[in-house]
């Protein structure tokens, strides 16, 4: 996290126009301000609630949420989350904005810090629908740091039809990125033209990346990889096991089908086993 209010404040209103910085003088003590994150959820509410736009409208407009919103530590990622999920509902191209100010006036992909570019492709993940995004994206995907590529392959994995893309994915070297993919490919409803890759993805030599498999072609209805996949965890062997219980608490808690698998995991947490690709 940025440190303190004033180096909270100092960062997000870095390019805001002189007019923006007289009327935040207004409201607030720019040499004293207060929790930046507390301040733009109390001006969320008045909005809301009391049909006093005015605060939050100076956040938007004078794009102070967007700052914040896309700076790698001026906000938690929960928070981050939070004011973008209000900020998109105020309006509608805001990850098109965010996006155009990581790229804007700097050298790609040198000047371009991963850690905004994580921090920006966590409001992509959360969207409903990111296809939009997709040749950004792509773009993204050619960043050198491995983080970076893990988390659109996750994001694309959700949604991308291309199967040259897919494959050129699940063919990358690092199994972070690989793993990722397919764990997108598993939130998807529907596996229509995804049996060939994750037949080989369910064999793979990876755990992770088979377990991840498996679960989520049992939970298409495969009785034999629902068998592989109880059977693994139950495992003696902390590296089969973890990443099963993962790929469990992932697409099989829910399932009845699982006949009790699903309550396993309580050993299995994001942090632990299965090297989901945002670690």
């Amino acid at each position: 996290m940025e440190s303190g209010n004033f180096g909270i404040w100092t960062a997000v209103v870095r390019n805001a126009a002189t007019s923006v910085m007289d009327r935040l003088e207004r409201m607030i003590d720019l040499e004293d301000p207060p929790d930046f994150y507390e301040f733009a959820r109390l001006q969320r509410d008045l909005a809301a609630n009391q049909g006093d736009s005015t605060g939050w409208d100076l956040l938007m407009e004078g794009q102070i949420v967007l700052m914040a919103v896309g700076h790698p530590t001026a906000l938690t990622s929960r928070q981050a989350l939070d004011l973008a999920q209000t900020a998109l509902q105020s309006d509608p191209l805001f990850e098109t904005k965010l996006l155009r100010r990581l790229m804007s006036h700097r050298l790609w992909p040198e000047e371009v810090p991963a850690g905004e570019i994580m921090r920006t492709l966590l409001v992509m993940e959360a969207l409903p629908d990111p296809s939009r995004m997709t040749f950004t994206l792509l773009k993204f995907a050619k960043h050198p740091d491995a983080l970076v590529q893990a988390k659109v392959a996750k994001i694309l994995g959700r949604y991308l039809d291309n199967m040259d893309l897919l494959d050129e994915f699940f063919g990358q070297s690092d199994n972070r990125v690989r793993a990722n993919l397919v764990e997108g490919i598993g939130q998807r409803a529907k596996l229509k033209g995804l049996g060939d890759l994750l037949h080989r993805a369910s064999v793979d030599h990876d755990q992770s990346i088979s377990s991840m498999a498996l679960a989520i072609k049992a939970k298409d209805g495969d009785k034999a990889s629902l068998a592989k996949i109880r059977m693994r965890t139950r495992s003696q062997v902390d590296s089969v096991r973890q990443p099963a219980l993962y790929a469990t608490l992932l697409f099989l808690r829910a399932d009845t089908t699982t006949q009790g698998v699903g309550d396993a995991p309580a050993e299995a947490t994001p942090d632990a086993p299965g090297r989901s690709a945002d670690s």
